[in-house]
């Protein structure tokens, strides 16, 4: 999986766990020892990302469903999802994805429900977490619920906020320790003072099989720095994985690339209903190399010498995009 421009952190988070021994981490370490305590975890394994089938569930689709067998025989479901804002319908969010997935076990064939649980990690720029993630907190009269439904639902979401995290608890996250704090950091769009602060933590990042999907988040979502800067500091924390360095930024470049001449293509068919498939197609790769180039200007902070390269655009028509 790759880093998605358009929404590296969302992205970054699904690709960052879908390593079982990442997500596996994460869950020994945040979720409540009565839980943990029961789950067999060699059967730990990353659903099916279609388990939903009905039409009306589909925006409350996870990609990241994880199920396991517990200690006497009974089926658990684990949602992990990221949120990067605040939603005060959480809860009730949370509790029909559940609902949706213990039907969808019954239609499978089996005959009594599975447990559900969904671990949200928050990582977003209003710390701490403003919101109650008790179901019973989101009716119009609270109280009442409470004594009506009692701890129904209280244990169907459990937040991780990653805002409140120090450093020093950190480790007790193992394999997903460079997850939280890489989107700590990200939300915040700047990443070179911190790499320049802590090449110790951006050493260890290097050392991870998955070490290029940190890479690509930095360089996708710092909105302040240039590439050439982030690469250097990079490089400076691990001077014998530069050759790996470059390689994850020109994956990034070829993302940019081909996200541009997608986009462009679909403008450029839309366009072709109007004024001839041909020639929509022909705007749209135009307008796709455009965009890639305005991109890399901008965003990516690249050098003319390199956007003409990459795009093949004349040095007059990249002096168009630059800002006057």
């Amino acid at each position: 999986m790759q880093i998605d421009l358009n929404a590296p952190h969302d992205s970054f988070f699904r690709t960052f766990l879908s390593h079982l021994s990442v997500a596996k981490s994460l869950l020994k370490a945040h979720l409540p020892d009565h839980l943990s305590n029961r789950i067999l975890w060699s059967t730990l394994r990353l659903s099916k990302s279609s388990f939903i089938r009905e039409e009306s569930f589909k925006h409350l689709h996870s990609d990241l469903v994880y199920c396991c067998k517990l200690k006497g025989g009974a089926t658990l479901y684990i949602v992990i999802e990221h949120q990067s804002t605040p939603d005060s319908q959480l809860a009730p969010r949370v509790y029909q994805y559940s609902t949706a997935l213990m039907f969808e076990h019954l239609h499978q064939g089996n005959e009594r429900l599975p447990l559900v649980v969904s671990c949200c990690v928050y990582a977003g720029q209003q710390s701490p977490y403003p919101h109650s993630v008790s179901l019973c907190d989101c009716f119009e009269d609270a109280q009442l619920a409470a004594r009506l439904y009692g701890g129904f639902g209280a244990g169907f979401l459990s937040l991780l906020d990653a805002t409140l995290l120090s450093e020093k608890e950190l480790p007790a996250y193992g394999q997903s320790d460079l997850l939280l704090l890489l989107l700590k950091q990200g939300q915040r769009g700047e990443f070179l003072s911190w790499l320049r602060s802590n090449p110790s933590f951006v050493a260890k990042l290097l050392e991870r099989s998955y070490s290029h999907v940190g890479i690509l988040y930095i360089l996708a979502s710092d909105r302040t720095n240039s590439v050439e800067e982030l690469l250097e500091a990079i490089a400076l924390a691990a001077p014998a994985k530069r050759e790996m360095i470059m390689s994850a930024a020109q994956r990034l470049v070829d993302r940019a690339m081909s996200q541009g001449i997608e986009r462009g293509i679909e403008q450029g068919i839309e366009r072709g209903i109007e004024q001839g498939i041909e020639r929509g197609i022909e705007q749209g790769f135009e307008r796709g190399r455009l965009d890639v180039a305005r991109n890399m200007l901008e965003q990516l902070g690249l050098e003319m010498d390199v956007v003409k390269r990459v795009t093949n655009l004349s040095e007059e028509q990249i002096l168009e995009l630059q800002p006057h």
